[in-house]
């Protein structure tokens, strides 16, 4: 899910200060905002404020990651090089506050999509379409053997097998 729409400025190799590990620097201005649920609730934004996204690709870990944001901007290079390519062209991105060195701050990130494991509130509204779209089953349990004569199920027994039937109404839940 992305909070914003933005042009992509500029793109500075960098390394980050503890550990060293190489990354971009890209260099965003903010160009509108999301104001609904629907595709269209964009709203522009009068002052275009700049923005600086971090993306790093550790030597030996998950570089995977930050190349998943990169190919949801639309980059298809095949080397880091070639990121130049995304100058000037609109992407989506969302921010997060955090404290940091005791600061509340924003942070953004490239909108790379729903996690795995999460739903946006579309697949919701669509897997709920699916669902009562569906033809509804009545459950049989049969038993292995006819309930005794006082028994509660007794009732229900089914002339032809001598089992008892059940359906969604007889269960106690």
């Amino acid at each position: 899910m992305s909070d914003y729409k933005a042009v992509w400025k500029d793109t500075t190799p960098i390394k980050s200060a503890n550990k060293g590990t190489p990354g971009l620097e890209i260099l965003i201005e903010l160009t509108y905002k999301k104001v609904g649920e629907g595709p269209d609730d964009w709203e522009p934004i009068p002052v275009r404020p700049e923005r600086r996204i971090w993306l790093y690709f550790p030597v030996n870990g998950n570089s995977e990651v930050s190349i998943k944001k990169l190919r949801a901007t639309g980059w298809t290079g095949q080397h880091l090089s070639s990121v130049s390519q995304m100058h000037g062209k609109t992407i989506e991105v969302y921010s997060t506050t955090q404290v940091y060195e005791g600061k509340e701050r924003e942070r953004f990130d490239i909108a790379s999509g729903p996690k795995e494991g999460e739903f946006s509130l579309d697949a919701f509204r669509a897997i709920d379409a699916i669902l009562q779209s569906a033809p509804r089953a009545t459950t049989v349990t049969p038993q292995a053997t006819a309930p005794a004569t006082g028994d509660h199920y007794a009732q229900h027994i089914d002339a032809e097998d001598n089992q008892p039937s059940r359906t969604d109404g007889d269960l106690p839940f």
